[in-house]
């Protein structure tokens, strides 16, 4: 069986999804398990490791004062990161395409939902100097779906941050305010992404590597928890009909 999955992928896999499910169990449409946790970084000022079947992710947030943004700068920037660590596919030096494509789409939908208001951000109450948060994202583990995994570990992470209160002394150098407790941001929506591929006309969620290398298209679909369409994103592939959508 090991032979014929590699020879013949698609007819493999063709053979379990006309009986519903997939070869590692789950149904057409169920997810794999979560795991989520924060703190492990004590280098960052927050962190959050995402575990999502096995696509692992580990996000860290550097908070450092500045000037404030001209024009749509955004304060809140987001890197990813894969390396041969996570797969093969990858290698050092130059990021990938991936890589670059995720960093975009993360970008686009923190900015686009403004999920972190910027009154959140101001280090000092007049608001003359302001916090940037940059947060990088490493893939541990590359199975499939990585993209889930980053918004579920950025959202961890913001949720670990606390940021200090600040003052500007007599010779505008910016101070923390140490007499003052540390405070968490709010942060505006409660993000739930889910990807989808659709795969020998079947409709997948939460793929791993090899349905998504299988697939024809991709689509990622992102609600906040009070009901509004935050993103749909499909990067090319066939174009899906209106049932295939409807069912995402």
């Amino acid at each position: 069986m090991e032979t014929f999955q590699k020879i013949y992928p698609l007819e493999y896999y063709h053979k379990f999804l006309t009986q519903a499910v997939r070869p590692d169990g789950r149904s057409l449409l169920k997810t794999r398990k979560a795991n989520i946790s924060t703190g492990s970084v004590t280098s960052a000022n927050a962190s959050a490791f995402v575990k999502l079947g096995n696509t692992s992710v580990v996000v860290g947030i550097k908070a450092e004062v500045g000037k404030p943004p001209l024009g749509d700068q955004s304060q809140t920037i987001i890197n990813v990161e894969l390396t041969p660590l996570c797969s093969s596919l990858f290698i050092s030096g130059k990021p990938s395409v991936t890589a670059m494509s995720l960093s975009v789409q993360l970008n686009s939908l923190v900015n686009s939902t403004s999920l972190v208001p910027t009154s959140e951000l101001l280090f000092d109450a007049k608001g003359d100097l302001v916090w940037y948060l940059y947060l990088d994202i490493y893939c541990l583990d590359f199975d499939g779906n990585v993209y889930d995994a980053c918004v579920l570990g950025m959202q961890a992470a913001l949720r670990d941050l606390k940021l200090h209160e600040g003052e500007i002394n007599e010779k505008r150098e910016p101070l923390i305010r140490n007499d003052l407790p540390p405070r968490s941001i709010f942060i505006r929506h409660i993000l739930v992404p889910l990807t989808f591929v659709v795969l020998s006309d079947y409709l997948l969620a939460d793929p791993t590597h090899e349905e998504e290398t299988l697939s024809s298209t991709q689509i990622t679909i992102v609600y906040s928890s009070t009901g509004l369409l935050c993103e749909v994103y499909k990067a090319g592939g066939l174009i899906l009909n209106d049932e295939k959508i409807q069912e995402c």
